[in-house]
């Protein structure tokens, strides 16, 4: 491993707690998962992750060190993250990835769909307050066909503890292989105004993969500034306004995604000098009105751009969010007791592509979209939530120019038969319209329209069993849940750079469970997920390109005087209709924070404790013939055994 140059730099240590709590609703969350809603903040850094597919008790802790999206969230059923360059997060769901959920960080829409060859998401999970992971498409709230994944980052409001000024310096090490740093810096500079200042960056070197084999192209420097003030008008009403700040930049294999052997056959050693950015602005708001009336609303700005010199021409691309929007929820009674929920969405994503210093193309599309459902208390422990949605979405594209709109229904009920015992059961449709070109093949430029072009609408059904009891088992609390969906998605689009097409329909069968077991300073999580997929009537393969098929899960913590222990493990069994190999991957840390030392935290760990080689099956996988280049192996190795060290101190 090279020497690295490091700057004020971060490495992420990342904490999980997924958490669910009682009846009451989260207006975000869909309306079958609606008991799942508390989470209790623990340690002031930690990232907070709930997910629906996972049913848990209260303060259940994961420690975890996360520079990747993949430490963060990869335990959670049914969710996968693809991709191991630092271009290349990939989030993936039931099969389905990110073009198909609906991303936000701080309410700020992440569709901004660059280069096939890389992913769609620039975030930093260091930073990062909580996860919110919607896993399938289960309220008109949602408005994506694989469900949602909202990402929220810190403020100094969540850092402060009751004092007036706080500060933060971390620095972390990877033996494979990054060295990395951030500072922050927090005050409540009034009675009602509060400021966070946060700088992070990330030294990476090219790691080895579990075979000892260097991974080309991985040589670079992610930069991530946020700079969040908040403003409490009063007691009711908050107002925040954020600037986050991403790059990333190194000399990069022009297809990250793909393997080493695949980049060194078709290009050799050649690599490409690339910057590839994002810039979030975020206008806030949240309130509450004396009759319960919660609003909430977003005002963002969101661009990236890609920056690509293949050593004759430069080539940049640019794609920009911009939006609003907003969200309420009354509870009131007239009969029965109701939740109402209601909101709108208005969104422009605009892209344009240039080469040698000329714009040879550029696309837009305006999504407005406007939402109600309705929590109905039909008796004290039987629930019923309907919804509606319309989406309208007008498209000034090269594929197609028109407008495109669909209503949207859903239902979904809830029976607490127990105290402990909880069934679930809703029905979802889903409408999307086609998407603009990725923007480093053109932004539509040479592409040729297809009139004939149709929107995708799909539906989700699901149905869902709970069990929470204490001292079940001998446990001081077990929790479980499990569920079965099908998704059936009707006019599913293949897109290109020549042309988008129609392919046909997609199914995707399957299910998640989850069993959690606490005693006293013990805890076990078991989970398993599965999804198939299949393309009806089309002559594509029989299954989506990023199926991950059936995975196992198992996670144990213990706490030890000061010292937080954790191991988790991951087994996902082959995928035969894509020749995905099995595999299997361990990782262990412990956390230290020394009751002498206040502010001060270590945490040691080892990442893939066998060495295993293998490639996550949401990642390219496989081989393929090349008329020119020949057999192509694509395998997008994960990295090898990696053994990690984060100190923190906060003052």
């Amino acid at each position: 491993m090279k020497t690295f140059s490091l700057g004020l730099l971060s490495f992420a240590l990342a904490q999980s707690v997924l958490a669910a709590g009682t009846v009451d609703v989260d207006v975000e969350q869909e309306p079958a998962a609606a008991a799942s809603t508390s989470i209790e903040t623990v340690q002031v850094w930690a990232t907070q992750v709930k997910s629906s597919s996972v049913f848990l008790g209260e303060n259940q802790i994961a420690t975890k060190q996360a520079d990747h999206l993949s430490e963060l969230m990869r335990d959670i059923p049914g969710v996968d993250i693809g991709g191991t360059h630092s271009v290349n997060q990939r989030i993936n769901i039931r099969g389905l990835d990110d073009r198909n959920l609906n991303v936000t960080i701080d309410g700020a829409k992440q569709t901004n769909y660059m280069f096939h060859h890389m992913g769609n998401l620039l975030i930093n999970p260091d930073i990062l307050r909580s996860v919110d992971i919607d896993v399938g498409a289960n309220s008109v709230l949602t408005g994506a066909l694989g469900g949602a994944v909202r990402f929220e980052t810190k403020s100094a409001q969540d850092l402060l503890q009751g004092e007036r000024f706080g500060s933060r310096v971390q620095l972390g090490y990877n033996s494979n292989a990054s060295l990395s740093g951030s500072f922050t810096a927090y005050g409540q500079l009034s009675d009602s105004v509060d400021l966070l200042a946060y700088v992070n960056q990330n030294d990476r070197d090219n790691f080895e993969d579990g075979d000892g084999t260097e991974i080309l192209g991985n040589d670079g420097v992610q930069n991530n500034g946020l700079v969040k003030a908040g403003w409490n008008i009063n007691q009711d009403h908050r107002l925040t306004l954020s600037f986050d700040k991403y790059q990333d930049k190194g000399d990069y294999t022009p297809r990250p995604d793909m393997g080493v052997a695949t980049n060194a056959a078709i290009s050799g050693a050649t690599l490409y000098p690339t910057e590839f950015g994002r810039e979030t602005w975020n206008l806030g708001y949240q309130g509450e009105l004396q009759n319960e009336l919660m609003l909430s609303a977003n005002l963002y700005s969101n661009s990236y751009d890609l920056e690509r010199d293949n050593l004759s021409v430069i080539t940049e691309g640019s794609a920009e969010n911009t939006g609003v929007t907003f969200l309420t929820q009354l509870p009131f009674s007239a009969g029965v007791e109701h939740l109402l929920s209601a909101g709108l969405e208005s969104n422009t994503y605009t892209t344009e592509y240039i080469t040698g210093g000329v714009r040879l193309g550029g696309e837009e599309q305006r999504l407005d979209a406007i939402y109600i459902q309705d929590r109905l208390s039909l008796t004290d422990t039987f629930f019923v939530t309907p919804g509606v949605r319309y989406d309208q979405v007008t498209m000034d594209a090269v594929s197609v120019e028109e407008d495109f709109s669909d209503t949207s229904f859903a239902l979904a009920a809830e029976w607490f038969v127990t105290d402990s015992w909880q069934l679930l059961a809703s029905s979802t449709e889903v409408f999307k319209a086609p998407e603009l070109t990725e923007v480093l093949v053109g932004a539509g430029y040479g592409k040729t329209p297809n009139p004939a072009l149709k929107p995708e609408t799909a539906r989700n059904d699901q149905v869902g069993v709970r069990f929470s009891q204490d001292n079940f088992l001998g446990a001081d609390e077990f929790t479980t849940g499990f569920n079965l969906f099908q998704t059936e998605i009707e006019n599913y689009i293949s897109y290109s750079s020549l042309q988008d097409v129609n392919l046909g329909d997609v199914g995707i069968t399957g299910g998640e469970f989850s069993a959690n077991y606490q005693l006293e300073e013990f805890t076990a999580l078991f989970t398993f997920a599965r999804s198939r997929s299949d393309t009806h009537d089309t002559s594509a393969t029989n299954s989506l390109d990023r199926e991950v098929g059936d995975s196992f899960g198992l996670a144990f913590s213990y706490r030890l005087a000061d010292v937080d222990l954790s191991w988790n493990s991951q087994w996902h069994a082959e995928e035969k209709t894509q020749e995905k190999p099995a595999y299997d991957v361990h990782n262990f840390s412990a956390q230290w924070q020394p009751a002498a030392i206040q502010g001060l935290a270590l945490i040691a760990g080892v990442d893939n404790v066998f060495n295993e080689q293998y490639t996550s099956h949401a990642s390219r996988v496989g081989d393929t013939v090349h008329p020119v280049f020949g057999e192509l192996i694509l395998n997008d190795y994960e990295p090898g055994r990696n053994f990690k060290l984060t100190a923190s101190y906060e003052f």
